[in-house]
C-alpha cells in the first residue's frame, strides 16, 4: 500500500514538456475518451476500476495539473461536507483540533469555486448513522466530497459504500474503514508515538520498577479495538529493546473518564512498584494526570501524556506530566481536506493513507502565552 508523511517529497522526476497536458494527452495515453478521463478525474461514476487506475497512473506520470481558473468557469460549484464531533461533548480536545485543521484548509481554500460545509454528530453509532443517512437522502446527488472520522459498524461501512457508489469522493481522518473504497486516510503515526514515548521515559526513569500504559482499545468500548493501536503496542515492544528491567503493563479499564482516574489512583497508591504512566490518548490524559497529581506521588512516578489541550499544559508546566506526545490532529484535519479537495477538483489521486508525524512537547520548549499554544496547532 502507497504510503505518504509529512517529509514525503514530490514522487517521480518532474516531466518536461513544452505545452501544458490537457484531458486530450491523458486520453490517447491511456486509451480511452476524453469524457472518461473528466468522469475519473471528477470522481464520477461511470468508469471501471481498471480505466481508474489506468488514468490516474497516466496523469501521475505525466504531472498533470488542473487550470482552476479554467475549470472554475465551466464547472458548478464542487461540494464539500465535513462531519464532525458534536461541540460541548466532554473531553473532546482531539477532535475539535481536526475540525480546526478543517475550518483552516477551507478558509486557505476559499478563493476556488468550492462550498465547505460541516455537520456535527455525536459519538453514538446510531446518531452518526442518521446523520449519514440524512445526507445520503437530501444531498448526495449534489455531494462531490464526504470528509470524517469513521466510526465502525456494518451499517456504517455499508452506507458510506453507498456514498463510493454514488461517486462522491471520501477521506478518513484519523481513523480508518479498509472495508470502505475511501481516497484516502490520514492520520497520526500512533507506531512512531509509541516508540517516542518509550524513548522519553526510559531516558527519565530513576530506577527498576513498572510502567502502565493507558491500553484504550478495549472492545467492549471501543469500535477499533485493536491491542496497542494508539501507541501502547509500539511502547511495549520499544521499552523492550532498551531494558529488560522495567515491567509494562498494557491496562484495559473502562474508557469512563471517572472509573479511569479511580482506578489509576488506587493503583498509585497500593503500588509503591510504579514508576512511569504513559497515557496513549487525550482522554486518558486527563484523566490520569489528576489522579497521579492527587496521588502525592507526581515527583517519583514519570507520566507521558498524550495531546496538547488547556489542562494537559497545565499538568505539563506544573510537573505532574513530563512530556507530552502531540499527534497534531489540526494537521490530520488540515491535510484530509487538502487531499479531498485536491482529489475532488484537481483531478489527483493522493497516496493511499497519508502519516502524520508526532511532535514532542516538554516544559521547557513552551512557551507559555497564547502564541505558544498557537504555534503548536500550526500546518
Amino acid at each position: 500500500m502507497t504510503r505518504g508523511s509529512d517529509t514525503t517529497g514530490s514522487r517521480g522526476a518532474t516531466v518536461t514538456r513544452a505545452a501544458p497536458v490537457t484531458l486530450h494527452d491523458i486520453a490517447r495515453e491511456a486509451g480511452t475518451s476524453v469524457s472518461t478521463v473528466s468522469r475519473v478525474l471528477n470522481g464520477k461514476p461511470g468508469a471501471g476500476e481498471a480505466t481508474r487506475t489506468k488514468v490516474f497512473n497516466v496523469v501521475e506520470r505525466l504531472q498533470y495539473r488542473v487550470n482552476y481558473a479554467a475549470a472554475n468557469l465551466k464547472k458548478r460549484t464542487a461540494n464539500l461536507v465535513g462531519v464532525f464531533e458534536q461541540h460541548g461533548l466532554p473531553v473532546s480536545y482531539y477532535a475539535r483540533h481536526i475540525e480546526e485543521g478543517y475550518d483552516a484548509c477551507a478558509e486557505q481554500l476559499s478563493t476556488f469555486n468550492v462550498q465547505f460545509a460541516k455537520r456535527h454528530v455525536g459519538r453514538d453509532e446510531a446518531g452518526i448513522y442518521e446523520s449519514l443517512s440524512d445526507l445520503y437522502d437530501q444531498g448526495c446527488a449534489e455531494l462531490d466530497g464526504l470528509l470524517l472520522v469513521p466510526f465502525r459498524s456494518n451499517r456504517i461501512i455499508a452506507l458510506l459504500n453507498r456514498f463510493v457508489d454514488a461517486g462522491v469522493a471520501v477521506v478518513f481522518a484519523d481513523k480508518d474503514l479498509e472495508e470502505v473504497s475511501r481516497v484516502t486516510w490520514v492520520g497520526p503515526d500512533n507506531e512512531i508515538a509509541g516508540q517516542m514515548a518509550a524513548e522519553i521515559m526510559f531516558r527519565f526513569l530513576r530506577r527498576e520498577g513498572t510502567v502502565i500504559v493507558s491500553n484504550p482499545d478495549h472492545r467492549s468500548v471501543d469500535p477499533y479495538a485493536r491491542p496497542g493501536h494508539l501507541g501502547a503496542g509500539s511502547f511495549a515492544r520499544q521499552m523492550g529493546l532498551y531494558t529488560s528491567r522495567i515491567r509494562v503493563q498494557l491496562t484495559q479499564e473502562p474508557r469512563q473518564d471517572d472509573r479511569l482516574y479511580a482506578e489509576v489512583l488506587h493503583r498509585l497508591t497500593a503500588d509503591p512498584d510504579i514508576v512511569g504512566i504513559f497515557a496513549a490518548s487525550a482522554r486518558d490524559t486527563a484523566a490520569i494526570a489528576p489522579a497521579l497529581r492527587d496521588s502525592g506521588r507526581e515527583d517519583e512516578v514519570q507520566m507521558i501524556g498524550s495531546e496538547v489541550f488547556p489542562e494537559s499544559l497545565a499538568m505539563l508546566r506544573a510537573g505532574v506530566i513530563d512530556a507530552l506526545i502531540y499527534k497534531n490532529p489540526f494537521r490530520v484535519g488540515f491535510k484530509a481536506l487538502d487531499h479531498l479537495f485536491g482529489h475532488v477538483v484537481r483531478g489527483l489521486l493522493p497516496a493511499a493513507e497519508y502519516r502524520v508525524m508526532p511532535r514532542v512537547v516538554l516544559a521547557s520548549t513552551f512557551r507559555e502565552d497564547r502564541r505558544g499554544y498557537e504555534a503548536l496547532l500550526e500546518v
